[in-house]
């Protein structure tokens, strides 16, 4: 299998570097190229496989909650270079035998060069039109998946016969700058994606602070989007709520910072609410917040939260007491997240104003001012 250089793969984070072109009697213009550090399959107006069009199919799998799915048959039309059959394989866990049908024997002999489609175990590759193996095929399947062109004489519900108990759709629109696509359609009423999410990112930046962004191809009836974070990735609460495009063709970015996230791993959740109260979750994200780079003292402060944390040279060996201006010794509990952090949890709700956290360690005391702003 074909691999980019190092230098194509370090000048792709800058450019997208074309490796190959070529074309066949049914696309005029194909490319092999490496976008971000990632092997990307192109046809002149749009992205044939891996890239986008992967993130968009790995986000409907995500909102069928695939894996808890009985698969045991799976067809792909418009197999491409296999990147459906890959999320399938890698982060789903999906086994069961796939039936891949792609028209192009240039884009088949491209997705074995390139991106190992003739590796991938318990894949069968037809080289014909799908409709033409939809007609001879009268086999039953799980899971169907496919990018089919859809035309006035191609109705959409046209393959309901081979289809037993879910599938995703999506439409490729032609004629367009950039790669297009209308919304998926999960039948049998379990999802419609109406909006879709190319990327969600969430990375430690600064000190002690999260930066999360996320980016739409295209919007129709979003409302509103809600950003979560949890402990466990089991229990979320509401970090913030911005609002949506509503309705729009183009891409669009959404960015957030979370000033206030927990020490060790952080997950991150995000929802969109649609105009008529649907609601789509969107694959958490992760990330680790290490105490390395916190300097000693109380953090975030100004205060705007309940509680605040406090870096101590030794948690165990150190003493905290908490006064008001007017000298008043307020009650709190105290946490123990680090060797090295503490999380003061005051037992009364503090007022707007400036505190004094007095930290005790091996004989000496050190004072820290705290302001809190409510």
């Amino acid at each position: 299998m074909r691999k980019p250089g190092w230098m194509e793969v370090v000048r792709s984070y800058y450019e997208e570097v074309v490796l190959e072109h070529t074309q066949s009697p049914f696309n005029e213009y194909l490319e092999i190229a490496v976008s971000e550090g990632k092997l990307v399959l192109n046809s002149r107006n749009a992205n044939y496989s891996y890239g986008n069009l992967q993130k968009v199919f790995e986000e409907a799998l995500f909102q069928l909650q695939i894996r808890r799915r009985n698969v045991n048959s799976c067809l792909v039309l418009g197999l491409g270079a296999g990147s459906v059959v890959k999320s399938l394989r890698d982060k789903f866990r999906i086994k069961a035998p796939v039936d891949g049908v792609e028209l192009d024997p240039e884009v088949i002999r491209l997705g074995k060069e390139w991106f190992g489609l003739g590796e991938i175990e318990g894949l069968s590759v037809f080289n014909m039109d799908a409709n033409e193996f939809l007609e001879k095929n009268a086999k039953k399947y799980d899971l169907y998946a496919g990018a089919i062109l859809i035309s006035n004489d191609q109705p959409l519900d046209n393959l309901d016969g081979n289809l037993t108990k879910f599938k995703i759709l999506t439409k490729s629109i032609t004629g367009s700058p950039t790669f297009d696509f209308d919304n998926f359609i999960i039948k049998n009423d379990f999802i419609k994606l109406s909006t879709a999410l190319t990327s969600f990112k969430a990375q430690s930046v600064e000190t002690h602070k999260v930066a999360l962004s996320w980016e739409t191809a295209m919007e129709i009836n979003s409302d509103y989007f809600v950003l979560e974070r949890s402990r466990d990735s089991i229990n979320y609460i509401q970090i913030s709520k911005i609002k949506a495009a509503g309705e729009s063709s183009n891409k669009i970015t959404y960015q957030f910072v979370d000033e206030t996230p927990s020490f060790g791993t952080n997950y991150y959740r995000l929802k969109l609410i649609e105009t008529d109260k649907k609601e789509q979750v969107f694959i958490p994200q992760s990330v680790v917040i290490s105490d390395a780079n916190v300097p000693f003292g109380v953090f975030p402060n100004p205060v705007i939260t309940p509680e605040f944390y406090v870096k101590v040279k030794n948690t165990e060996e150190s003493e905290l007491s908490l006064f008001d201006i007017n000298g008043r010794n307020i009650a709190f509990e105290k946490n123990t997240i680090t060797d090295n952090i503490l999380k003061v949890i005051p037992s009364e709700g503090l007022n707007l104003g400036m505190y004094v956290l007095k930290v005790k360690n091996a004989g000496s005391v050190k004072e820290h001012k705290v302001i809190v702003f409510k």
